[in-house]
C-alpha cells in the first residue's frame, strides 16, 4: 500500500484564503462581466442551479433581470419544461430598472435549461421552445455512449452546450475536444449532495476546479464552479482559481422566487428544499425480501443519496444577489484586481491550517 503516500491532496474553500494586494479605485468600480459560455456574456457571474426546488420561471427571470442566469431544471415532463423556457425566453426586462439584465440582441432574456445528455429529442424541443444554452447534466461516469450523444448534440443543437459535472482532467479534455461551449466543475461538494458519503466518489471543489479549469482555459472555454459555496467569500475563491461563473443552490433556496413549499414548523415559516438524487441508489418496493417489504409497508423507504431540508425564507432573490455582489466586489478589490479575468492572474492564495479555518469561520466578534 505504499502508493497511498503518493496520492494527491485535493483542497476545498476553507483550506484557502486570498492575500490582500495593492488595488486601484473602489469596489463599486469592479467589473463583473464574464462569459458563461463561448457565445454568451453575463454582467453577474452567478447562476441558479437546475434543481427542482430552485429554478423555474420566476427565479430564472429574477436572475436574468439582475445580470445572472437561471438554469431551468429538467425534473418535470418535457412539455412543462418547454412552456417555462418559452415564458422566460419571451420575457423582456425593463432596461431602465435593470440595465445589467442578461439579454440577447432582441432584448429578451438569455435562457438556459437542463437536459439529460442522452435525451436528444428533449434537447431539440427545448431549443425550439427558446433555450439558448443547454446544460447537459450528468453525474454518471463518462462512457462512449455518452461521448457519442454529446457529439450528436453538438452537430444538431442550435444552442450553446455546457457539460457537467466533471472533476477530473481526462474527462474534461475529452468533452472539450468535442467542442462544448462551457464546462461545469463539481461533484459531491454541494450543500445537499451526499454522493461522496454514499458512494465514496467525488472531489473537493477547489483543486478539481483548478485542474479542470487549466485545461478548459487552453480551449478558451468558460468554467462554471458548481457546489460548495456557502458565502460570497467562497465565490471569490472559486473565481480566483479559474471559474468564470459560480452556480448557486442552497444560497438561493430561501428566496421568494424558488418553487419550494412554505410550511410552518414550531411557529416559524420555513421553505422546503429537495435535493437531487440518483434514482439507481434509491430503494424501490417491493424488494423481494420479506422482512424489508413488511417494514416498508408501514414506513417510508430510507433515502440512500441526497437529503431534503428546510430553510428560512429570506425575501426576494435580488436582495440575496445584492448582498453577494457587495462581497464579491470587495473581495476582488482587496485581492488587487479590477475584473474577474484580472483576478485569475492577480490572486495570491495561501493554504490555511485547521486553526486558521476555525479562526475565519467560528470566532465571534
Amino acid at each position: 500500500m505504499n502508493f497511498i503516500n503518493d496520492l494527491p491532496i485535493y483542497l476545498t474553500f476553507d483550506d484557502l484564503s486570498l492575500l490582500p494586494r495593492h488595488n486601484h479605485g473602489t469596489p463599486e468600480n469592479i467589473s463583473l462581466k464574464t462569459q458563461v459560455t463561448k457565445n454568451f456574456q453575463l454582467n453577474l457571474p452567478l447562476l441558479s442551479a437546475g434543481m427542482p426546488s430552485i429554478t423555474e420561471a420566476d427565479l430564472a427571470i429574477a436572475m436574468g433581470e439582475f445580470g445572472g442566469l437561471g438554469v431551468i431544471h429538467r425534473y418535470m415532463d418535457i412539455a412543462r419544461q418547454c412552456s417555462i423556457v418559452t415564458k422566460v425566453s419571451s420575457y423582456i426586462p425593463n432596461q431602465e430598472i435593470y440595465p445589467q439584465a442578461s439579454t440577447q440582441s432582441n432584448g429578451r432574456l438569455i435562457t438556459a435549461a437542463s437536459v439529460e445528455p442522452m435525451n436528444i429529442d428533449a434537447a431539440k424541443q427545448l431549443v425550439s421552445a427558446g433555450a439558448n444554452i443547454l446544460f447537459l447534466d450528468t453525474p454518471n461516469p463518462p462512457n462512449e455512449e455518452l461521448f457519442n450523444s454529446v457529439a450528436t448534440l453538438r452537430q444538431l443543437a442550435d444552442a450553446d452546450l455546457v457539460i457537467g459535472s466533471v472533476v477530473e482532467t481526462n474527462t474534461a479534455h475529452r468533452y472539450l475536444e468535442l467542442g462544448i461551449d462551457g464546462i461545469k466543475i463539481g461533484l459531491g461538494s454541494g450543500a445537499l449532495c451526499t454522493m461522496r458519503r454514499t458512494t465514496g466518489v467525488g472531489a473537493p471543489q477547489i483543486t478539481a476546479l483548478h485542474n479542470c479549469g487549466q485545461i478548459a482555459h487552453q480551449y478558451n472555454v468558460p468554467v462554471i464552479s458548481d457546489g460548495g459555496t456557502r458565502t460570497s467569500g467562497d465565490i471569490v475563491k472559486a473565481l480566483a482559481v479559474g471559474a468564470s461563473t459560480v452556480m448557486l443552490g442552497s444560497l438561493l433556496a430561501g428566496c421568494d422566487e424558488t418553487p419550494g413549499e412554505v410550511i410552518e414548523q414550531d411557529g416559524c415559516r420555513m421553505k422546503t428544499v429537495k435535493s437531487l438524487r440518483l434514482s439507481t441508489l434509491e430503494i424501490e418496493t417491493p424488494t423481494g425480501f420479506p422482512k424489508i417489504d413488511a417494514y416498508l409497508r408501514e414506513h417510508i423507504a430510507p433515502r440512500v443519496e441526497g437529503g431534503d431540508t428546510l430553510v428560512s425564507p429570506n425575501g426576494p432573490c435580488h436582495l440575496t444577489l445584492m448582498r453577494l455582489v457587495k462581497g464579491i466586489r470587495s473581495g476582488i478589490h482587496l485581492a488587487g484586481a479590477t475584473s474577474i479575468t484580472e483576478l485569475w492572474s492577480q490572486a495570491r492564495l495561501i493554504r490555511t491550517s485547521f486553526s486558521g479555518m476555525i479562526e475565519a469561520s467560528l470566532r465571534q466578534i
